[in-house]
């Protein structure tokens, strides 16, 4: 399960992070890569280096055939 989490970190940070002054939420955290600094999103919401950390206890879990991109989720998965 780690290697599938950590799967949305590339081997590098990307060359950019947000603008700390120009974030719009409520909670502040690393992204799961350790790159920047982002708002924390809710299960559902993207997340990945750059864009945003998961509340806990949710993890980012990557988007099928996406590259450090992916989506908030507690790990319980409805079928569909």
């Amino acid at each position: 399960m780690l290697a599938e989490i950590s799967s949305v970190c590339l081997e590098e940070c990307p060359d950019f992070c947000p603008d700390l002054e120009n974030l719009e939420c409520s909670e502040l955290a690393r992204d799961p890569c350790d790159c920047c600094i982002v708002c924390m999103h809710q299960p559902g919401e993207l997340c990945g280096p750059a864009i945003a950390a998961c509340r806990y206890p949710s993890l980012c879990y990557p988007l099928p055939s996406q590259t450090s991109l992916g989506t908030c989720s507690d790990g319980m998965f409805e079928a569909v």
